[in-house]
């Protein structure tokens, strides 16, 4: 039969217990976190450039094929339309994602 720890074996081993229980449950959390956290940040900043590329587009082809607005008082109206077209897709993209239910899969 093995002997009983001593009091000092038992108090190094529950250390030891309580710092990979601390570490399984938040080091290894924030981790994870911080990988996501990361690739939202990058995925954020790919779709913002892109939608500031589409409005440009958007901008030099109303531009380009209704010349008739690029003079006088209504030469605004372009960049109105752009404004307008980017507020729209912001909207149908924020409508769409307020009436999910998180994001969880099946429902």
């Amino acid at each position: 039969m093995s002997e009983p720890k001593s009091t000092y074996g038992q108090v190094e081993e529950l250390i030891d217990l309580v710092k990979s229980y601390i570490k399984q449950e938040t080091v290894d959390p924030l981790r994870t976190l911080g990988k996501r956290f990361g690739l939202g940040v990058g995925a954020a900043v790919v779709f913002g450039m892109s939608a500031i590329f589409f409005s440009l587009g958007f901008l030099r082809i109303v531009e380009r094929y209704l010349d008739f607005m690029s003079r006088g008082v209504l030469s605004a109206v372009p960049y109105v339309l752009a404004v307008a077209m980017l507020g729209a897709t912001l909207y149908l993209i924020w409508s769409r994602q307020a009436g999910g239910s998180g994001g969880e899969i099946g429902e």
